[in-house]
């Protein structure tokens, strides 16, 4: 299992599953976007490199996230594979994925992602992330 959805108040939640850290951010952020649009039409055309910083890894991830839904919402663009590299207080991540068009089913729309209950564990099987997004 990649990730999970839960329910909260009138947000929104993942819970990100990885065999390694950069795994479970990856998936937070599939997740994310399984939030946003149906992403099995999602074609892997476009390569988008975006690199955050942040003083720990919950501002890395919530950081991370917060660009990826800015060019979701600005720049039109969607994504359905990640792949995430931490380079000290740095998180780059290459993003694949296209334009938003017309064939692509839109479900959802995230407003901000939130400290709110924020988490990132390391556990026996692997890492897992909780993050909540305000929508």
């Amino acid at each position: 299992m990649r990730f999970k959805i839960f329910d909260h108040t009138a947000d929104i939640g993942i819970i990100g599953f990885g065999k390694t850290e950069e795994e479970a951010f990856a998936n937070t952020a599939f997740g994310m976007f399984s939030i946003l649009a149906d992403l099995e039409d999602v074609k892997k055309d476009e390569k988008i490199e975006i690199a955050v910083s942040g003083a720990d890894k919950e501002e890395l991830l919530v950081n991370m996230l917060s660009e990826l839904l800015y060019w979701q919402t600005t720049k039109g663009y969607i994504f359905s594979e990640f792949f995430v590299e931490f380079f000290g207080s740095c998180v780059k991540v290459l993003c694949l994925g296209e334009k938003i068009s017309q064939h692509h089913k839109l479900k959802a729309e995230i407003k901000t992602v939130t400290y709110h209950f924020i988490k990132i564990e390391k556990k026996e099987d692997g890492w897992e992330t909780r993050v909540i997004f305000d929508v």
